[in-house]
């Protein structure tokens, strides 16, 4: 998992370009490993890092695979907003990604 501020990241002009505010904390990946699924540990980091990003920031936004549904079943659960879709070069080759915000109150 890679957090923080928006602002530190390369790819932060394309994320602005879908809705994202340039203030937002920024998760640019979560995930976790088949084996450890069910166990309740994406939806613990996800209240933890809302519960750390509320501090310093008013939004908080995820970029995770198109294709993770168990986090993004997590992100709707925890009443984030599906914005919009991106690529992203991993080891090389382009995949889709998904992005979801929250506001924090």
């Amino acid at each position: 998992m890679f957090s923080g501020p928006l602002a530190e990241y390369s790819d932060r002009l394309s994320l602005e370009a879908l809705g994202v505010p340039a203030d937002a904390y920024y998760i640019r990946e979560l995930g976790t490993d088949s084996r450890f699924r069910k166990q309740g540990m994406c939806t613990r980091a996800i209240d933890e890092l809302c519960l750390h990003a509320s501090a310093a920031h008013r939004t908080v936004s995820v970029r995770t695979r198109e294709d993770n549904v168990a986090l993004t079943s997590i992100l709707d659960k925890k009443s984030f907003t599906f914005i919009g879709g991106c690529s992203a070069e991993t080891g090389g080759a382009a995949s889709n990604r998904v992005v979801y915000t929250k506001a924090l109150s």
